[in-house]
C-alpha cells in the first residue's frame, strides 16, 4: 500500500488495519478530531499483544521538526506532567500517554499512543440519563478535581482549557479519566494567566473571550456548566441565542453581555432534591468575573467535600431491595418491588432500566402473570435494541435462557418454547 502525505488522505482507510512502528496494529477505526484519526490499537511484542492501547494519527504531514513540537504539544504536556505530579491517586483520573513521535517509513505524520478507555463519555452518560442522581454527581465531581488540582498546583500549572462532558470519559469500573488536552497550556507564574481564546463556546469562561485570558478560575467556570447540566438536565446558557443577523464578533458579544446581566436559575430551582450546599457551590463556579469563583480545582474540592451525603434516592432503594428479594426466590415481594421501581423508569440510566424490566419480568414468569411478563420483557428487548446493552449473541442467548428457565419452572410451556427457540436463534447465529 503506497502512503501520501497529503493532509486529506483518508486516514480510516489509509491505516485501519495497519501495523505501525513494529508493534502497534490499528484494529479499529474510532473518530476523527481536531488532531486526527483515533484507532483501538493493540501493542504486540514478537507477535503477542501486550495490551490494548488508543493510537492518534495526525491529519497533517509533517515537514519539520518545529511542526512535530507543535503537533505533539498535547502529548508532550501530559507526559511531562505525569512525571510531574506526586499525588498517585490524581494521576488515576489523567488519561495516560505511552509513546509518542513521527511515523517512520510512512508519510512523516505524528503520531501518539495513550490509554485505551473501554467505557463512554460523560456526556453519553448523560444522555442515558434525565437528571443524573447527586451522589453519582459528586462522585464525578470529586474525581475531576482531584486530577484537575494536580495540574493547577504544579510549579508551572497546566489549564486544560476544553473541559466539557465530552473530554471527560468513564472506564468500565466508572472512573474518571480527563483526555483531549489539546488545547491545554502551561501558565506563566510571572504573568498569572494564558494568553489566547481557546475552548468549546458552550462551556468556555467570559474572561477568555473578553480578555483573551485562561487561568485556573476558567477551568471551573467549565466544570460548574458540566455539574449544572448533570444535577438538572439542562445548561446553565441554553437559551442565549444571539440573533440570527449577527456576524460572529457581534453574537459573541451579545451572549457575553447577556451572561454578565441574567444569572441562571439555581439548579435547586429546577431540581429541589439538589442540597443547598452543592447549589451554592455550582453558582460560584459559574460567576461572571473569575475573581469570585473558587480559583483552582483544589479550593472547588474543598467545597465539594463539605457537602452532606445524601440518602440514596428511592428508586436505588427500590432496585437494590427487588435485586435482593428476585436472588433470595421472594417471587411476590420482588414484582411488587419492582413495579414501583418500574414507576421511576424516567429518571433511569438505560441500563439500569433494562436490568430492571429484565428481573421484573422473571418475577412475573415466576408467578405465571405471562402477559404482563411479555409486555415488561418487550421493553427489555426494545432498550437493548436502542443501547445494545446485550452487545453479543452469546448474552443474548443467556437473556433468553434465563428467560425460558423461568418460565419452565412455572409451567409456561408455550412463552418457554418461545423463549428457547429465541435462544437457539442467537446460538445458531454463531
Amino acid at each position: 500500500m503506497t502512503f501520501h502525505p497529503e493532509s486529506d488522505v483518508n486516514l480510516q482507510r489509509a491505516y485501519e488495519g495497519a501495523f505501525i512502528e513494529n508493534r502497534y496494529r490499528l484494529v479499529q477505526y474510532l473518530a476523527e478530531g481536531g488532531f486526527g484519526a483515533v484507532f483501538r490499537a493493540e501493542q504486540q511484542i514478537l507477535g503477542q499483544v501486550v495490551r490494548q492501547v488508543a493510537v492518534k494519527i495526525a491529519k497533517q504531514a509533517v515537514f519539520s521538526a518545529a511542526q512535530l513540537l507543535e503537533i505533539l504539544k498535547e502529548a508532550m504536556i501530559l507526559a511531562q506532567v505525569i512525571d510531574e505530579i506526586e499525588d498517585s491517586q490524581a494521576k488515576r483520573f489523567l488519561v495516560r500517554v505511552y509513546d509518542l513521535g513521527m511515523l517512520q517509513g510512512r508519510d512523516q505524520r505524528a503520531f501518539i499512543v495513550m490509554e485505551f478507555v473501554t467505557g463512554k463519555s460523560l456526556q453519553k452518560k448523560l444522555e442515558d440519563y434525565r437528571i443524573m442522581p447527586q451522589p453519582m454527581c459528586l462522585k464525578y465531581a470529586r474525581q475531576l478535581c482531584i486530577g484537575l488540582s494536580a495540574l493547577h498546583q504544579l510549579e508551572r500549572p497546566v489549564i486544560h482549557r476544553d473541559l466539557k462532558p465530552d473530554n471527560v470519559l468513564l472506564t468500565a469500573g466508572d472512573e474518571v479519566r480527563i483526555v483531549d488536552f489539546g488545547l491545554a497550556a502551561r501558565l506563566e507564574q510571572a504573568v498569572g494567566f494564558v494568553r489566547g481564546v481557546a475552548g468549546t463556546p458552550h462551556y468556555i469562561a467570559p474572561e477568555v473571550l473578553v480578555r483573551e485570558e485562561s487561568g485556573p478560575a476558567s477551568d471551573i467556570y467549565s466544570i460548574g456548566v458540566m455539574l449544572y447540566q448533570l444535577l438538572t438536565g439542562v445548561h446553565p446558557f441554553e437559551k442565549l441565542m444571539p440573533p440570527p443577523e449577527y456576524h460572529e464578533a457581534q453574537a459573541r458579544q451579545w451572549v457575553l453581555e447577556q451572561k454578565r446581566r441574567n444569572t441562571p436559575l439555581p439548579p435547586a430551582a429546577l431540581n429541589p432534591t439538589v442540597e443547598p450546599r452543592l447549589n451554592e457551590i455550582v453558582m460560584t463556579c459559574l460567576r461572571f468575573q473569575d475573581g469570585d469563583r473558587f480559583p483552582n480545582a483544589r479550593a472547588l474540592l474543598d467545597a465539594i467535600e463539605s457537602v452532606p451525603e445524601v440518602e440514596p434516592e428511592p428508586r436505588d432503594k427500590l432496585l437494590a431491595q427487588g435485586r435482593e428479594t428476585s436472588e433470595s426466590g421472594r417471587w411476590k415481594d420482588a414484582e411488587q418491588i419492582l413495579r414501583k421501581g418500574a414507576e421511576l423508569r424516567p429518571q433511569m440510566e438505560d441500563r439500569t432500566q433494562f436490568d430492571l424490566c429484565f428481573r421484573w419480568g422473571v418475577a412475573l414468569l415466576m408467578l405465571r402473570d405471562y402477559s404482563k411478563a411479555t409486555e415488561v420483557i418487550h421493553w427489555a428487548e426494545a432498550i437493548n435494541a436502542h443501547k445494545h446493552h446485550l452487545e453479543t449473541r452469546r448474552d443474548r442467548a443467556a437473556f433468553y435462557g434465563t428467560l425460558a428457565d423461568a418460565a419452565k419452572q412455572s409451567g409456561g410451556g408455550m412463552i418457554e418454547r418461545q423463549f428457547r427457540e429465541r435462544q437457539k436463534q442467537e446460538l445458531g447465529g454463531g
